[in-house]
């Protein structure tokens, strides 16, 4: 009886200490953020964070559900990966210097203009 006790006890110690930390890798998406991709036309970039993707509109504006108000988002351009941009903000405007960096976002930019035929950008 004593030995029964004792494994019940034990067993309700472990389940009480292993509540809360890890996560099965799916999280939820509580958030929506809203933002806007500027350089030329930019309809049609997918934009993803957390397995979740979405197009961006007519003027570059795009809204995702995520799991964080500050998601790092990562643009594409059919397969090909611009880059990375943690957004801070709800609303705020991403162009190819901030997923790409000053020299690098030049090209990015230069890429985006010849995928959509804006010559004079």
């Amino acid at each position: 009886m004593l030995g029964r006790l004792l494994t019940l006890l034990l067993v309700n110690i472990l389940l009480l200490s292993c509540g809360g930390g890890g996560g099965n890798g799916t999280e939820r998406a509580n958030y929506t953020v809203r933002g806007k991709f500027v350089a030329s036309d930019v309809k049609g970039l997918r934009v993803c964070a957390y397995g979740n993707c979405t197009f961006t509109g007519e003027s570059g504006e795009f809204s995702l559900q995520v799991p964080t108000p500050t998601p790092e988002l990562t643009f594409y351009l059919g397969e090909i990966e611009l880059g990375s941009y943690t957004v801070f903000q709800d609303g705020e405007t991403v162009n190819p210097f901030k997923i790409a960096g000053q020299e690098a976002g030049s090209v990015v930019a230069r890429v985006i203009h010849a995928a959509v035929g804006d010559v004079s950008g």
